[in-house]
C-alpha cells in the first residue's frame, strides 16, 4: 500500500512505472489544453492553471492505479475460486469413495471379511484403530505389511477384536464418516455459492469493493481530494481575475475622482 501512496504523491515531472506509468508528455498535453482553454494572462494565473493540471493528473493517476488494483484483486479471487473448485471436486470424490465403502460393508458377511481385498480407505480406518490401541509404531508396522494374513494377525494381536466386531465397527465408522462428510460438503457448497454471489454483487455495484476496506477508502479519499484541489485552483483563478478587474476599474476611476475633487475645491474658493 505504501508503494501506491508514494507513486500517487510523486511529483508530476517523474516518470513512473507499473500501474503509475505517467509520461511527462501526457502531463504537458493536459497543461497545454488547460492553458489554451483558460488563457492565463500572467505568472500568477499560470500558477493556478498548473496547480489545476497537477491535481487533475494526480486524480487520473489514482483512477488508473485503482483500476489496476481492482484487476489484480479480481484475478486473485478467480485463482482462489479455481483452487476452491479443485478442493470441492476432491471432497466430492472422497464422498463417493465413502459411499462406495458403505455399499461394500452392507454387502459383506461380518464373519468373513475379505482381508485380501480391503480398499485403501478401509485400511486407513483400521490403521487408525491400531494406532489408538497400540501406538504409532504398531500403526507404522501395519502400514508396511503387504500380506493380508500378516495384517489380520497384527490387528487381532494389537486390538483384540474378532472379524465380526471389526465389521460392525467399520460399517458404523464409514456410515458416520459419510454423514459427517456430506454435512461438511453441504456447508462448503453453501459458503462457496454465497461468496460467488457476494463477489458478483460487489462487481455489479462498484469494482473497488473487491479491494481491502482501507485501500478502497484511501483511493476514494485521494481522488476526492484531487478533485477538490482542481476545483479550488479554478475558483482561485476566477477570483484573482475578478480582483484584478476591480483594481483596474478603481485605478481608472481615480483620475476622474481627483478632477472632481479639484473642481469642488475651486468652486468653494
Amino acid at each position: 500500500m505504501n508503494s501506491f501512496k508514494h507513486g500517487l504523491y510523486a511529483r508530476k515531472s517523474l516518470v513512473q512505472t507499473g500501474p503509475y506509468r505517467e509520461i511527462v508528455v501526457e502531463y504537458e498535453e493536459l497543461l497545454g489544453a488547460l492553458v489554451k482553454d483558460l488563457e492565463p494572462a500572467d505568472s500568477v494565473e499560470r500558477s493556478f492553471v498548473e496547480t489545476a493540471a497537477d491535481a487533475w493528473a494526480r486524480k487520473h493517476r489514482a483512477i488508473r492505479s485503482e483500476r489496476a488494483r481492482v484487476a489484480e484483486a479480481i484475478e486473485k479471487i478467480c485463482k482462489e475460486d479455481k483452487n476452491r473448485d479443485r478442493q470441492m471436486a476432491k471432497q466430492r470424490l472422497f464422498g463417493d469413495v465413502l459411499a462406495a465403502e458403505v455399499k461394500v460393508s452392507e454387502g459383506e458377511q461380518g464373519s468373513a471379511l475379505a482381508w485380501d481385498n480391503f480398499s485403501p480407505t478401509r485400511l486407513a480406518f483400521i490403521r487408525g484403530v491400531i494406532e489408538a490401541k497400540g501406538g504409532p509404531e504398531a500403526a507404522e508396522k501395519f502400514q508396511k505389511l503387504r500380506s493380508a494374513q500378516e495384517r489380520k494377525e497384527l490387528f487381532h494381536q494389537v486390538v483384540g477384536w474378532e472379524d465380526l466386531q471389526l465389521y460392525e465397527w467399520l460399517t458404523n465408522r464409514v456410515k458416520g464418516a459419510l454423514e459427517d462428510h456430506l454435512k461438511e460438503l453441504e456447508k462448503l457448497t453453501a459458503n462457496q455459492q454465497s461468496e460467488q454471489e457476494d463477489l458478483q454483487l460487489k462487481l455489479g455495484i462498484d469494482g473497488s469493493l473487491v479491494l481491502p476496506e482501507k485501500e478502497a477508502e484511501f483511493f476514494v479519499g485521494f481522488i476526492s481530494r484531487c478533485q477538490r484541489q482542481y476545483e479550488k485552483a479554478i475558483e482561485d483563478l476566477m477570483r484573482y481575475r475578478v480582483m484584478k478587474r476591480t483594481l483596474k476599474d478603481e485605478e481608472d476611476e481615480a483620475p476622474n475622482l481627483l478632477k472632481e475633487a479639484r473642481a469642488e475645491i475651486v468652486q468653494e474658493n
